[in-house]
């Protein structure tokens, strides 16, 4: 039922934080839709549809970016954006690439966007000298 709302009727519900009630009365569409739950679950859709959309890219990054080579000499210690059993556990472990840090446990996927963006920064300044 959200796939046929389309994206203006997430954009609104999303936008405008239309609590369900308010939802159906701006969508007639989802006000028709006779079964609550199918109802209540396309509201909930429509409404995080912007979120998850972000969380699908950052997840599709990751996943595109998961052999990238972590530098042999890199020192996470003194970088305060990654948290502290991230940088614990990177210094035991050592992973190669990006995609063996996501391995470890207690390393989290915002500590991987973090060391990503680290990196792209660090090319990004190497390619500037």
């Amino acid at each position: 039922l959200a796939a046929r709302l389309g994206e203006e009727a997430a954009r609104r519900v999303a936008g405008e934080a239309l609590e369900l009630d308010a939802a159906c009365a701006a969508l007639p569409a989802l006000a028709a839709e006779p079964d609550l739950a199918v109802r209540a679950q396309a509201w909930v859709q429509l409404r995080y549809h912007t979120y998850l959309e972000r969380q699908q890219a950052r997840i599709d990054r990751l996943q595109r970016h998961r052999d990238l080579v972590l530098p042999a000499g890199l020192d996470l210690g003194g970088c305060s954006a990654l948290s502290h059993e991230c940088r614990q556990k990177l210094a035991r472990h050592r992973p190669r690439t990006l995609g063996e840090a996501g391995a470890i446990p207690g390393v989290s996927s915002a500590d991987l966007e973090t060391l990503w963006a680290l990196l792209q920064h660090r090319s990004s300044d190497a390619s500037r000298r």
